[in-house]
């Protein structure tokens, strides 16, 4: 990734959706897992594979921030990378990297 990240502006509720994903995806329970393994799979698609039906076991608020970036990424084909930079999805990478490998969901 470029040294000079300079994120996309994005609305507020994005963001918010963003921050809320990333605040769950640093914990240790079952919808952090998914959490993570959302933000992970937009983040790296080829080396994080995201069940999109487990998805539907998330709480309402986390589904929507979900649905809410995604559909954000689709309508302004931005990919998540340029709206986070890796110093902020690393700690995330670090604490789920080997359950989702134990769980056949990380390629590498």
């Amino acid at each position: 990734m470029n040294e000079k990240f300079k994120p996309f502006k994005v609305p507020k509720d994005v963001q918010a959706a963003l921050e809320l994903l990333l605040q769950h995806a640093r914990r240790d329970y079952g919808g952090a897992r998914r959490c993570a393994m959302f933000l992970l799979s937009l983040w790296d698609g080829d080396t994080y594979k995201a069940d999109l039906q487990d998805l539907m076991y998330c709480d309402a608020d986390m589904f929507a921030a979900m649905m809410r970036l995604y559909q954000y990424l689709y309508a302004s084909n931005q990919q998540l990378y340029s709206l986070l930079a890796e110093d902020k999805i690393k700690p995330v990478i670090e604490a789920w990297v080997q359950a989702f490998a134990a769980a056949g969901t990380y390629a590498r």
